[in-house]
Protein backbone atom coordinates (compact mmCIF):
# COMPACT_ATOMS: atom_id res chain seq x y z
CA UNK A 1 0.00 0.00 0.00
CA UNK A 2 1.60 3.51 -0.88
CA UNK A 3 1.34 6.15 1.27
CA UNK A 4 1.32 10.12 0.00
CA UNK A 5 1.83 12.80 2.04
CA UNK A 6 -1.06 15.98 1.50
CA UNK A 7 -2.00 19.13 2.67
CA UNK A 8 -5.35 18.87 1.07
CA UNK A 9 -7.47 15.84 -0.12
CA UNK A 10 -9.98 16.64 -3.00
CA UNK A 11 -12.66 13.48 -3.68
CA UNK A 12 -14.35 14.13 -6.70
CA UNK A 13 -12.94 15.33 -10.01
CA UNK A 14 -15.55 17.08 -11.15
CA UNK A 15 -15.67 20.73 -11.95
CA UNK A 16 -15.62 21.86 -8.12
CA UNK A 17 -13.16 19.06 -7.95
CA UNK A 18 -11.05 20.48 -10.40
CA UNK A 19 -11.29 24.00 -9.41
CA UNK A 20 -10.51 23.71 -5.94
CA UNK A 21 -7.22 22.11 -6.72
CA UNK A 22 -6.40 24.39 -9.39
CA UNK A 23 -6.73 27.06 -6.84
CA UNK A 24 -4.70 25.48 -4.02
CA UNK A 25 -2.10 24.65 -6.86
CA UNK A 26 -2.05 28.67 -7.54
CA UNK A 27 -1.14 29.14 -3.33
CA UNK A 28 1.29 26.40 -3.60
CA UNK A 29 -1.06 23.74 -1.25
CA UNK A 30 0.31 20.05 -1.59
CA UNK A 31 -2.99 18.47 -2.98
CA UNK A 32 -4.32 15.27 -4.00
CA UNK A 33 -7.81 14.83 -5.93
CA UNK A 34 -8.98 11.50 -5.79
CA UNK A 35 -11.49 10.59 -8.60
CA UNK A 36 -13.57 7.14 -8.86
CA UNK A 37 -13.68 7.07 -12.76
CA UNK A 38 -10.62 6.64 -15.40
CA UNK A 39 -10.70 10.40 -16.12
CA UNK A 40 -11.95 13.68 -14.59
CA UNK A 41 -15.17 16.05 -15.35
CA UNK A 42 -17.81 14.61 -12.94
CA UNK A 43 -21.84 15.26 -14.67
CA UNK A 44 -20.32 17.21 -17.48
CA UNK A 45 -18.70 14.10 -19.18
CA UNK A 46 -20.53 10.95 -18.76
CA UNK A 47 -24.15 11.47 -20.06
CA UNK A 48 -26.62 10.49 -18.10
CA UNK A 49 -27.01 7.15 -17.60
CA UNK A 50 -23.39 6.07 -18.62
CA UNK A 51 -21.92 7.00 -15.56
CA UNK A 52 -19.52 4.38 -14.05
CA UNK A 53 -22.42 4.70 -10.63
CA UNK A 54 -25.15 4.81 -12.72
CA UNK A 55 -27.87 7.84 -12.88
CA UNK A 56 -26.31 10.19 -9.92
CA UNK A 57 -26.07 13.88 -9.17
CA UNK A 58 -28.30 16.44 -10.38
CA UNK A 59 -31.47 15.14 -8.79
CA UNK A 60 -31.26 11.74 -11.01
CA UNK A 61 -32.08 8.84 -8.33
CA UNK A 62 -29.24 6.20 -8.26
Amino acid sequence: MNSYETELLIIGGGAAGMSAAASALEKNIKTTLVESNSQVGGNGIFPKGRHKHGNRGGGCPG
